[in-house]
């Protein structure tokens, strides 16, 4: 790609972006103004590539802007046409149907967590039951209860409306059914490729996971299989609000991190063993299948399709810019849903601490303070308080919660995490042919877990470790990002400026 060609995708890309917002926002908007839009768009581009005209580069950009715009508003018209359809139940009415569940059952400690779909193209239905019936991923049910709306609810540690109506609308879920009867019906073989290979990965993961608990006990097990698998569903409500004030949640949600190590390992594997043509398709399908198995979140998706572009680009010998492939799998996110941009707090954290280690790090790389650490020691916390400085506003207009004390317990954990991960896949693998063997690495695992987990019950009993601010304006939210943004493009010229001086001085 020329460097006019990545220009205009940026300026067309970020009018989409634009649009797609402007439409989430102002949802009354409709196919006159789109065209109206694009109209526009034609007439600035004309004009544009009129003769003698000194500022065709600025009507170029802002007819491809414009087009954006037309193509965001567009996309996410069809998508909320899509998700508006209504079934013809009346609600808060106790109503019994029938459907299959679509994503994997979720057990809480007082609740089971179902989601279904009734009907194809229709918004799918959260059902909430008994948390020790047994369900699986694609099974066929039967349900009975009160069909209910969403609604918004207060958050009552910090007083906040957490938009729960939104959050749910991401999903494709429109409707809820708590306090559920539910039982598994017996439907005929229908031939569903993508729930069968889904059903085969979660299977994989389930018995993977099932091979760790038979040799390492709760919670230290379903840590393990949560920095692993992302399957968290052991580690319990306290546990997890423990990992969060202490700012260690990203260990078992499965960060960005996880995803690199994991694409990397299956990058060496694959070059080893196959041709190159040979290694780049295995390693991408090797990528997008564990991103299934693994569920599939945003911070997932987004990790694994830079993942891929990397992996692309180093395949047929192209310059790969982290800063270019973040930029595109959130293009191709909102694109996929144009309501992750605005409704999916995953998405938006994920997309923003990469852009923090991507635009602040080498920033703070260069101050002197950090020269007298060691490498490692370097790169931990340079890359932690890169990630936290970048999520810190929309993190404290989210939840209204900072974690003072994540810095030095990620100082102390993160170093060990990619041997934990290590250890704890091959005491997964082994455990498979022999538990005997898969003892000793199962020890070793059992002791970093052991680790991790005293870090996190200490840290968590300090009474300072998390401050609580009650009210986070979001125009403040917007001031602080305009802020850090300014302040990351100074910086960058300014040592561009540099740059260049010092080699003039050297002809």
């Amino acid at each position: 790609m020329t460097s006019k060609m990545r220009q205009g995708f940026i300026w067309i890309s970020g009018g989409f972006l634009i649009g797609a917002i402007f439409k989430n926002i102002f949802l009354a908007t409709n196919y006159y103004f789109f065209i109206l839009v694009f109209i526009l768009s034609l007439v600035i581009l004309l004009v544009g590539r009129l003769k003698n005209n000194k500022n065709y580069k600025i009507y170029l950009s802002v007819g491809l802007v414009l087009i954006g715009v037309f193509l965001g508003l567009w996309r996410t018209q069809i998508f909320i046409n899509q998700s508006e359809q209504e079934f013809s139940f009346e609600i808060n009415q106790k109503i019994e149907l029938e459907g299959q569940i679509v994503e994997v059952p979720e057990a809480r400690d007082d609740y089971a967590r179902l989601v279904i779909s009734v009907e194809k193209n229709y918004p799918r239905i959260l059902v909430l039951t008994n948390p020790y019936d047994n369900f699986a991923y694609g099974d066929f049910i039967k349900v009975s209860g009160k069909i209910e709306r969403p609604e918004n609810f207060i958050n009552e540690e910090t007083g906040r409306t957490f938009d729960y109506i939104n959050y749910l609308k991401v999903q494709n879920i429109g409707y809820q059914i708590s306090f559920a009867q539910v039982e598994t019906i017996n439907k005929p073989d229908i031939f569903q490729l993508g729930v069968m290979v889904k059903k085969y990965l979660f299977k994989i993961k389930d018995f993977f996971n099932s091979k760790i608990n038979s040799l390492i006990k709760e919670p230290k097990a379903s840590l393990l299989a949560g920095i692993l698998t992302g399957d968290r569903r052991g580690l319990g409500e306290e546990l997890e609000d423990k990992f969060r004030q202490v700012g260690l949640i990203h260990l078992v949600v499965l960060s960005g991190y996880n995803i690199t190590i994991v694409a990397s390992l299956i990058v060496i594997l694959c070059s080893y063993w196959l041709s190159k043509r040979q290694a780049l398709s295995i390693s991408i399908i090797g990528i997008c299948l564990f991103a299934i198995m693994v569920g599939a979140g945003p911070t997932v998706i987004r990790a694994s399709i830079m993942a891929i572009l990397a992996l692309i680009a180093r395949m047929t010998g192209r310059i790969y810019l982290a800063s270019i492939g973040l930029y595109i799998a959130g293009i191709i996110m909102v694109l996929w849903n144009p309501w992750v941009l605005l409704y999916d707090p995953g998405f938006q954290l994920s997309f923003l601490a990469t852009a923090g280690l991507i635009y602040l790090a080498p920033i703070l790389e260069r101050i002197s303070l950090f020269n007298y650490l060691s490498v490692w020691m370097r790169e931990v916390v340079v890359t932690t308080i890169s990630a936290q400085i970048a999520v810190l506003p929309l993190l404290l207009y989210l939840i209204g919660e900072f974690s003072v004390v994540a810095l030095p317990i990620n100082i102390l954990v993160l170093p060990i995490i990619p041997v934990l991960m290590f250890v704890g896949f091959i005491t997964g693998v082994v455990a498979i042919f022999s538990q005997w063997l898969a003892f000793i690495p199962a020890t070793i695992s059992y002791f970093i877990l052991s680790y991790v987990l005293n870090l996190t019950n200490l840290f968590s009993q300090i009474s300072f470790a998390s401050i609580k601010i009650p009210e986070f304006n979001f125009v403040l939210v917007i001031i602080l990002y305009l802020v850090l943004i300014g302040f990351v493009v100074k910086i960058n010229k300014n040592q561009s400026q540099i740059s260049t001086e010092k080699n003039i001085s050297q002809i």
